[in-house]
């Protein structure tokens, strides 16, 4: 379920950085693009409107879950993710899909379809 614990995101958000660098989570939540997931076991999947002329977002994932229990939260994030009502279709981080310029610097991009997770 989609959560605006901004505690917990802000958490999360720390673990991701491991720096000092301050990433504000109330400011990060406000875009209604970006999307935080919530699981029963308190694990977080942060989706970040990354690439929005590609339609193309970024996945972070902050388990409290390990070994197969972390496995199916994470299929469970990208079913609702790809299934539900966010209708979309791209997130970085999983198969290589050739270079692409963005934002005019070259990216190797590592992405998942809908397609893809679906087996279509």
């Amino acid at each position: 379920m989609r959560t605006y614990d901004a505690f917990k995101i802000a958490l999360a958000i720390k673990h991701f950085l491991k720096t000092e660098e301050q990433v504000d989570p109330i400011e990060w939540l406000s875009k209604p693009e970006h999307i935080v997931l919530e699981n029963e076991y308190g694990d977080l999947a942060l989706f970040e409107y990354s690439f929005p002329i590609k339609k193309i977002y970024s996945g972070h994932y902050y388990f409290k879950s390990r070994g197969k229990q972390a496995i199916q939260s994470a299929k469970g994030f990208l079913d609702e993710l790809f299934n539900t009502c966010y209708n979309i279709n791209v997130v970085m981080g999983f198969t290589s899909h050739g270079l692409e310029e963005i934002h005019g610097q070259e990216y190797e991009l590592f992405i998942i379809t809908k397609k893809e997770f679906n087996n279509e």
